[in-house]
């Protein structure tokens, strides 16, 4: 059950200013490196949460790329994704879908925990200092429609946060 002071973050508006700081997590990315609080802290980070026969999950994986491709060479930003996935399923993931951002598999108790117990997809925008400023859980099975939906939600407040 989620946290009822987050259930705005189902609406289309999604949740800001959530008043939460992200949770401390250890995780391995595919290429081995590992990430922890310590990796969030200090960047202005989008974080998603997906699994593999989620549809709408799936739908915003093209918009990631995009989102990742257009700010990847600014040294304030990252985008991480997050699964319960094991390798295997997240490197076929990968592939089909030409994923170029960082894929982090957590144990799933954990990452339920991470995304405070909403569902499939949760994007997160977290500032420097690894507060919550927007969460938006659920989304579109259209490509076209998830994509939409990202940018008008989150780009702007990224790209304000990019600047400071």
């Amino acid at each position: 059950m989620p946290d009822s002071s987050l259930i705005r973050a189902l609406s289309p508006s999604g949740l800001k200013n959530a008043k939460k700081t992200f949770q401390n997590f250890y995780g391995r990315a595919l290429d081995g490196k590992l990430y922890t609080l310590d990796s969030i802290r200090g960047k202005v980070s989008f974080i998603n949460f997906w699994f593999e026969q989620c549809a709408p999950c799936i739908a915003e994986f093209g918009a990631l790329n995009d989102l990742y491709n257009k700010y990847k060479g600014n040294k304030d930003f990252q985008l991480l994704a997050f699964t319960f996935e094991d390798s295997n399923v997240v490197n076929r993931v990968a592939k089909k879908y030409k994923l170029e951002f960082t894929i982090i598999s957590l144990n799933k108790d954990v990452l339920y925990g991470l995304m405070y117990n909403l569902g499939f997809p949760t994007n997160m925008l977290v500032d420097k200092s690894s507060q919550i400023l927007l969460i938006k859980s659920g989304g579109a099975i259209s490509t076209d429609k998830a994509k939409d939906d990202l940018n008008a939600l989150f780009e702007t407040q990224l790209e304000n946060l990019l600047i400071q």
